[in-house]
């Protein structure tokens, strides 16, 4: 959580904001790899939920939904959010929609969702 809180606030202020536009997608993606997407992502979102620069939670919300929708690296948590709309509006989705059944590939799906979804 210190590495990613250090991250976090090499991405304030100006030159931040020039680095997050610049590398921070890659730096990102790259943690993503190292550490697990899953993992990075809660603990970002764990951080800008306590943020007070409501402006800088917005920029990073706006850079972390865009690396999420676009980055190939990035598939499995786009898939574990997927089974999680799925189970939340399965009228939506033709596919199964336990959580139950798809336990055994996914690391709870559920509590990525949840974390992402307080912060987003």
């Amino acid at each position: 959580q210190r590495l990613v809180a250090a991250l976090l606030d090499r991405f304030r202020g100006a030159r931040g904001t020039q680095l997050l536009q610049s590398r921070g997608s890659l730096v990102i993606r790259r943690l993503c790899a190292l550490l697990g997407a899953a993992k990075v992502f809660s603990t970002v979102s764990t951080l800008l939920v306590r943020e007070d620069d409501l402006p800088f939670a917005s920029t990073m919300v706006q850079a972390l939904n865009l690396i999420l929708l676009t980055a190939p690296e990035l598939k499995q948590p786009r898939d574990m959010l997927k089974m999680v709309y799925n189970v939340l509006h399965p009228h939506l989705s033709p596919q199964d929609g336990s959580l139950e059944s798809h336990a055994s590939q996914q690391d709870h799906p559920e509590e990525l969702f949840e974390s992402l979804y307080r912060s987003f």
